[in-house]
């Protein structure tokens, strides 16, 4: 059986990420990303962050239940999502809050900077 360890999955998620952020830099924030209705590149560029966010907030919370999105992006009023809305509209909703607080305007306006830094 092939095993990738944790620093070799840390080292592509940095890689990917790297990428992604690139490409984004290249589009003007405003850009429509046409799998993502209603969606344009900073709202990606937000989600991105969010999901890469919660993904660390797993890992380094060494929990094996299920912890929604929004507990680990702490700048989102309580208020702002609905965890008990069906996932499009949860992840829909956490993006859009994700892009309105002072983070996620950065993340998503700034998408052009350092792609490791947070």
């Amino acid at each position: 059986m092939y095993w990738l360890g944790h620093t070799r999955l840390c080292d592509d998620i940095r890689r990917q990420r790297a990428h992604l952020f690139t490409a984004l830099g290249r589009v003007d924030p405003e850009t429509p990303v046409p799998h993502c209705p209603g969606w344009n590149a900073a709202h990606l560029a937000a989600h991105v962050h969010a999901a890469f966010t919660w993904a660390a907030g797993l890992l380094n919370s060494g929990t094996v239940e299920f912890r929604p999105p929004h507990e680990f992006l702490r700048d989102i009023p309580e208020d702002a999502v609905d965890p008990d809305a069906p996932w499009p509209v949860y992840v829909d909703g956490l993006t859009r809050a994700h892009r309105r607080t002072p983070l996620g305007e950065r993340i998503a306006g700034e998408h052009t900077g350092d792609p490791h830094a947070q």
